[in-house]
C-alpha cells in the first residue's frame, strides 16, 4: 500500500463467537478464505462496527447490526490503526457504546472516529456490492473516494456547500415570487374583464349613497331616543314623592307658623307640577314630531334604496364593500 494512507494492522476480539481471536493484516492485500459459517462476514462485520461504518441501506444497517448481536454479544472488539503521519491508534468497542480512541499505550485520546479522527474506510457486503452496481452515482462515489488528492479540496467543497446552504432560503423565497408573478399574469385578463364589469357598476355612488342613509337613520333615531329618555325622566320628576306633613298641629303654639309654611310649601309643589306638565307635554309633542320624521326618512331611503336594487342585488349584504376592495386592489396590484 502506498505512503500516505491509513492502514488496519490488527483486530483482537474480546468474548462472543471469535473470543480470544488476534488476526493481523498485511499491509497490501488480505484475504480471507474458508467455509460456511467459519466467520469470514463476521470479521468484516466487526471491522465495520469498530469503525462505525455502516450501511447507507437501512434494510443492510438492521442486518449488520442484528449480525454484530450475534457474534459479539457482550464482548468488544479493539482495531490497532495507523494514521498516515505513522502514529499508531487502538479503536476499541463494544455493543451500546460509540468507538472509544485509545492510543498505542491503550490510553484515552478524546479523539472521535470519523470526526476529530478522520480515518475513512469503505467495506461493502456482497448485497451492498449488487447494489452498487446497479448504482452510477455509487459507483462514481467509490471511484471518487479513490483519489488520495480528493481530500485537498475538502475544505472547498465543504465552503462551497455551507454558501449553498445560506443562500438556499433566498432562492427559495424568489422561487415562490416567480409563481406567484407567473400566476398573476396568468390572471390579468379575466381581472380586466372583472375590473372593467365593477366600473360599470357605480361602486363609489353605491357606497357613498348606502353609507349616508346609514348615517342619517342613525342619528334620527338618536334624537328620537333622546327625546323618549328626557320624556322618562320628567315623568319620574313629578312623581317624586313629596314631603309628608303633620296630621294636626292646630294645638301647636306656633301653628299659625307652620299653617303658612306648609301653604306655601303646597303652593309651589302645585305650580311646579305644572311646569312639569308643560314640559312633558312639550317633550311629548317633540317626540312624537321625530316619530313622523324618522318614518319619512325611512320612506325616502325605502325609494332611494328602490332606485339602487337592480345593482345592489348583485353585492348582497357585505358583498358590496368586498367588491370595491376587489377593484382597488386588482388596480393598485396589476396596473396602476
Amino acid at each position: 500500500m502506498a505512503a500516505g494512507w491509513q492502514k488496519i494492522l490488527k483486530m483482537t476480539v474480546f468474548g462472543g463467537f471469535l473470543d480470544g481471536q488476534e488476526i493481523e493484516f498485511s499491509r497490501q492485500l488480505n484475504c480471507l478464505i474458508g467455509g460456511r459459517g467459519t466467520g469470514k462476514s463476521a470479521v468484516v462485520e466487526l471491522l465495520r462496527f469498530a469503525l462505525d461504518c455502516w450501511p447507507e441501506n437501512s434494510d443492510l444497517k438492521r442486518r449488520s447490526q442484528e449480525h454484530i448481536e450475534a457474534v459479539l454479544g457482550c464482548g468488544s472488539v479493539t482495531v490497532t490503526v495507523q494514521s498516515p503521519e505513522g502514529s499508531i491508534y487502538k479503536i476499541k468497542r463494544q455493543l451500546g457504546y460509540k468507538p472509544q480512541v485509545l492510543d498505542n499505550k491503550g490510553q484515552p485520546t478524546g479523539l472521535e472516529v470519523n470526526r476529530s479522527f478522520y480515518f475513512p474506510v469503505v467495506i461493502f457486503s456482497q448485497g451492498e456490492l449488487e447494489l452498487m452496481g446497479d448504482n452510477p452515482a455509487a459507483r462514481l462515489a467509490l471511484l471518487d473516494g479513490m483519489i488520495a488528492e480528493r481530500k485537498n479540496y475538502a475544505a472547498a467543497i465543504k465552503k462551497v456547500r455551507l454558501q449553498l446552504e445560506k443562500i438556499r432560503p433566498e432562492a427559495a423565497v424568489l422561487e415562490k415570487e416567480i409563481q406567484n408573478l407567473k400566476k398573476k399574469t396568468s390572471l390579468i385578463p379575466g381581472l380586466k374583464e372583472r375590473l372593467k364589469e365593477l366600473e360599470s357598476y357605480d361602486l363609489d355612488g353605491l357606497m357613498a349613497r348606502r353609507e349616508q342613509r346609514e348615517q342619517e337613520i342613525f342619528w334620527m333615531r338618536e334624537l328620537y331616543r333622546g327625546a323618549q329618555k328626557k320624556l322618562g325622566q320628567l315623568k319620574n320628576k313629578l312623581m317624586e314623592t313629596c314631603l309628608s306633613f303633620p296630621e294636626d298641629y292646630s294645638n301647636w303654639v306656633n301653628a299659625d307658623l307652620m299653617e303658612r309654611g306648609v301653604a306655601k310649601f303646597t303652593q309651589t309643589m302645585e305650580e311646579q307640577q305644572e311646569q312639569f306638565n308643560l314640559l312633558i307635554n312639550h317633550w311629548k309633542k317633540l317626540q312624537d314630531e321625530l316619530k313622523t320624521v324618522l318614518d319619512e326618512l325611512i320612506e325616502r331611503h325605502r325609494n332611494e334604496e328602490e332606485q339602487d336594487r337592480p345593482v345592489m342585488a348583485k353585492f348582497y349584504g357585505q358583498k358590496l364593500a368586498k367588491a370595491m376592495e376587489e377593484r382597488r386592489e386588482y388596480t393598485s396590484t396589476y396596473w396602476s
